[in-house]
């Protein structure tokens, strides 16, 4: 089995792996952690090709049959057995990480026994003359960057599920300082116009492309499949889409605005992932200055997919006054049916788009545009919709996941 560590959008993270990897069996699921039977992808391929799995691993024993209660010496045992040698006297370095994969219980009596089963570990191994430490975290889970920088001997993770208690050893983690790179390193940001996080960008490409049909086999490998496909970005800002497609192994992305300005920052940032990131030098990507209306005018040929993220719409203060944002939504819904017109147009029949729209925070609502009133007419079926947000935000995402008629 394998063992996959969600992202903070479980729900969104979820909808992208089985988007790219539709023949995957869950054994367990939760909000934090999804067990696959080894159907699922190898860890390496799932964290190359995922947005939403922080960090990946292989299973190695099931443990504690009983529902509620761990046994702490016998999880210990296994754990150890996980930890490589070492008999030349340094000192290792090892953490453990909880995950409650569908049993609360069980889950709740782990945490209590955590400190016991690290310290069984510890005494076990010092016994053999073997010297080791074992990283804690405020939290139950190491970090990517914790598992990366301080747990060198591993992180061994435990997942409380209705059949028990699994033990595993995590294989592979985001790059962290990859993702951070791509986010704040680009030469071109700009605050004002709105900020596509990359990893939002790569879970719209997974959508889009992923669940394509006669798309999901092509694409169940980590770059296999993408080469054929064409992308289309038709609000491409300073090129976020277009650089986590480049980077995915696309050949073929086609990346457009109507802003002269927003085009040209995508252009610089291209030209610096192709510089810092090898992986992207082999994809060709099309820059134009263009209405969404207007797409039909100078594609020549319809697209596979469309990802991307429209105009959120004016700064916000969170003081404004409701029918102040229903004015607001009202000019962004009559934009937005033009614009996706034109989208649609260029489209293959039975292609996906996947569009982040805005959702307007006013205290504990969240404002969403009528979207399946705007996008049936043009010709699109709304298949999934996921709310974005981050702490403080007052606009959130709506995340669509559509299909062309």
């Amino acid at each position: 089995m394998r063992f996959y560590v969600l992202g903070s959008n479980p729900a969104l993270s979820l909808a992208e792996f089985f988007a790219i990897y539709p023949s995957a069996k869950a054994v367990a699921t939760s909000e934090t952690v999804l067990v696959c039977d080894e159907s699922g992808p190898s860890p390496k391929e799932a964290i190359n090709r995922l947005a939403g799995v922080v960090k990946a691993g292989s299973v190695i024993a099931s443990e504690a049959k009983q529902s509620r209660s761990p046994a702490s010496d016998e999880i210990a045992s296994s754990v150890a057995s996980l930890l490589p040698r070492n008999d030349d006297g340094k000192k290792m370095t090892f953490g453990l990480s909880l995950y409650d994969g569908g049993n609360a219980p069980l889950f709740g009596n782990l945490k209590g026994e955590a400190s016991k089963i690290g310290m069984t570990v510890k005494r076990t191994l010092e016994a053999e003359g073997r010297k080791v430490r074992v990283v804690t975290m405020k939290g139950d889970t190491l970090s990517s960057v914790a598992v990366t920088t301080q747990a060198k001997a591993g992180d061994i993770v435990l997942v409380a599920t209705k059949d028990g208690i699994l033990v595993g050893r995590t294989e592979a983690v985001q790059d962290f300082e990859a993702w951070s790179k791509r986010d704040f390193g680009r030469p071109s940001r700009d605050a004002k116009s709105g900020m596509l996080p990359p990893k939002l960008a790569r879970t719209l490409v997974n959508l889009a492309t992923g669940t394509g049909a006669d798309l999901t086999h092509a694409l169940s490998s980590e770059r296999r499949g993408v080469a054929s496909l064409v992308l289309l970005d038709p609000f491409c800002g300073s090129g976020t889409v277009p650089m986590e497609a480049m980077l995915m192994g696309f050949k073929a992305v086609i990346a457009s605005d109507i802003s002269k300005k927003a085009t040209a920052d995508t252009g610089r940032n291209l030209e610096w992932v192709r510089k810092e990131f090898p992986e992207a030098r082999a994809s060709r990507v099309s820059v134009y200055v263009c209405d969404a209306a207007d797409l039909a005018a100078i594609l020549k040929d319809p697209v596979d997919a469309v990802a991307g993220e429209t105009y959120l719409g004016p700064p916000m203060t969170g003081r404004e006054t409701l029918e102040t944002i229903q004015k607001n939504m009202a000019v962004l819904g009559q934009s937005y049916a033009k614009m996706l017109v034109g989208v649609h147009a260029v489209m293959k029949p039975g292609a996906r788009a996947a569009i982040a729209f805005p959702a307007f925070v006013r205290g504990t609502q969240k404002l969403r545009l009528p979207l399946n009133t705007i996008l049936a007419p043009i010709g699109f079926t709304i298949e999934r919709t996921f709310l974005y947000e981050r702490k403080g935000q007052k606009v959130a995402r709506e995340i669509v996941v559509m299909r062309k008629a």
